[in-house]
């Protein structure tokens, strides 16, 4: 078992955002994929280790805006990038008012084309607001039949290079669906944890716990605001 400062030297996060609102999203960034690659060195981690992991939030899926041959695209660029692990951040649905925008797609249909990523250590994922507003329960279901794994306040190990870094999924906050103590249950107290939860201000509460070393997140698709 490594400590929490232990097994990985850096964690590089490719990140394909999404909506950031329904006006600003269909219109503007709908049509474009954007890399970007973040290398992150904890402090204190011990060196020598390295783990490569794709990072995809926001998809919305629906017609004509985000469609399955644009999915796909987005999954294609993931799978040249040759991650170690791909994590999903939520929202893949078009879920509440967005719906009006254009035309929904089953859960079924993208989530056989998320089925296509590919990597060593698995498709790992927690659900988004959106996901509950269409239909959370058929959600999951969905990526589970495509062999993606979803956190739902649980946790599991990653082992590489022999060392353990734990994967703790926080289902939705907005929806109340979230439950931290659930999602770190059984986690050793030395151990070093990365936690997935859709909205990032969720991090002021995960940062509690010292087990926790990284939040990723999705929602804001690329950026956050705080008022005032």
């Amino acid at each position: 078992m490594i400590t929490r400062r232990g097994a990985i030297k850096g964690l590089t996060a490719i990140v394909a955002s999404g909506l950031t609102t329904a006006a600003y999203g269909l219109g503007v960034e709908a049509p474009f994929t954007r890399v970007t690659r973040y290398g992150l060195t904890p402090p204190g981690w011990q060196k020598g280790h390295r783990l490569h992991i794709a990072v995809i939030a926001d998809t919305h899926v629906l017609e004509p805006w985000m469609g399955l041959k644009r999915l796909r695209s987005i999954v294609d660029t993931a799978n040249a990038l040759k991650p170690d692990i791909v994590l999903l951040l939520g929202d893949y649905a078009a879920g509440h008012a967005i719906r009006k925008w254009g035309h929904a797609i089953p859960a079924r249909a993208w989530a056989e084309v998320l089925a296509q990523l590919n990597a060593p250590l698995g498709t790992h994922a927690v659900l988004g607001n959106h996901d509950w507003w269409e239909n959370g329960p058929l959600v999951t279901r969905s990526l589970t039949r495509a062999n993606i794994n979803v956190l739902s306040n649980m946790n599991i190990p990653i082992h590489r290079d022999g060392g353990t870094l734990y994967l703790a999924g926080v289902d939705d906050v907005w929806c109340d669906k979230h439950d931290l103590t659930a999602a770190l249950r059984g986690i050793p107290s030395n151990a070093a944890v990365v936690s997935l939860v859709h909205e990032p201000d969720f991090a002021d509460t995960v940062a509690h716990d010292e087990r926790v070393i990284l939040q990723l997140s999705g929602h804001s698709h690329g950026g956050q605001a705080r008022v005032p």
